[in-house]
């Protein structure tokens, strides 16, 4: 994970994600994501409930990340 600051102003969270097949599940219909890197361990799927948790978790991120450490 990475973090970028234009001269102060906005600031920019670099995040790796990793996306791959889920066990037996249909890859046209369903992927694993998994952000890998220490600061950010996290791994859900591309259902609805598992974006929901993906978006909690990216929010979680930017605030510890970034909201917190000005």
């Amino acid at each position: 994970m990475r973090t970028v600051s234009m001269n102060g102003k906005g600031k920019t969270l670099y995040i790796r994600l990793s996306v791959y097949p889920c066990g037996n599940a249909d890859p046209i219909k369903n992927l694993t994501i998994s952000c890998p890197d220490k600061e950010t361990r996290f791994k859900t799927t591309l259902s609805e409930n598992g974006l929901r948790k993906f978006r909690t978790q990216v929010l979680e991120f930017y605030k510890t990340q970034i909201l917190r450490k000005k």
